[in-house]
């Protein structure tokens, strides 16, 4: 699904050379790479992944800023959450972040 969701970047904001401004592209894949992660930590499955990603892209089509504004999530209980998971190739968040 985050390929989806670059691609729509990309297309919404290459230059006419076919390149990205860098500094944006970063904070964009930081805004992906933070949302999956504490997405998927809290419970969420991969199948329920794509509502906020349509979303998100929807926003780029429409020339406004990924937010995901409509999932935030409290950084400590993230970190608890995080620290708690044991991470092997049999839990879902590991299959979802190697895919």
């Amino acid at each position: 699904m985050w390929a989806n969701i670059v691609s729509v970047y990309f297309m919404q904001n290459k230059d006419g050379a076919g390149m990205l401004d860098d500094e944006a592209f970063c904070r964009f894949l930081e805004k992906i790479t933070a949302f999956t992660w504490a997405y998927s930590l809290m419970g969420h499955t991969v199948g329920e992944f794509r509502a906020p990603v349509f979303a998100e892209m929807a926003n780029i089509v429409n020339g406004r800023t990924v937010e995901f504004s409509e999932y935030q999530f409290d950084a400590e209980e993230v970190r608890v959450q995080f620290e708690q998971t044991e991470f092997s190739n049999q839990r879902p968040i590991t299959r979802s972040m190697l895919t």
